[in-house]
């Protein structure tokens, strides 16, 4: 766990959304519950964020992806804003590739790139 974690503040937190719990059907206690952390980013978030590229976006055929120097196997997958998949890339070595959008309807997508490194999420919008 990071040495900076709150995690004092974190098991307040969850304490105190789980005291507003009172389903009959899932009893809740507020003492126990169980926390797993796994450290799966190589590199800051952030860094992540700025090396992998997308672009054009708005786009209208093609969503061109650049991941800068991450050469491993990434995976691909694009979200509607309802959380379905709609779209799912596996096994993505090149460090620039293109992803074709024109089936999509019109609309907002959510992009989630997965690689050793870690996840990112960006926000693109189909246009057509």
């Amino acid at each position: 766990m990071p040495n900076n974690f709150p995690f004092d503040l974190f098991v307040k937190t969850i304490r105190d959304t789980l005291a507003g719990c009172q389903h009959p059907l899932s009893p809740i206690t507020t003492d126990t519950f169980f926390m797993s952390y796994s450290q799966i980013a190589a590199i800051d978030e952030t860094e992540l964020k700025d090396i992998i590229q997308i672009y054009p976006n708005p786009a209208k055929d093609y969503l061109l992806l650049d991941f800068g120097d991450i050469k491993e196997e990434k995976s691909i997958q694009i979200f509607d804003l309802q959380g379905r998949e709609v779209k799912d890339e596996k096994k993505v070595i090149d460090t620039k590739t293109q992803i074709n959008v024109s089936t999509l309807p019109k609309g907002v997508y959510l992009l989630d790139i997965k690689s050793s490194k870690g996840v990112v999420r960006r926000r693109f919008e189909v246009m057509k």
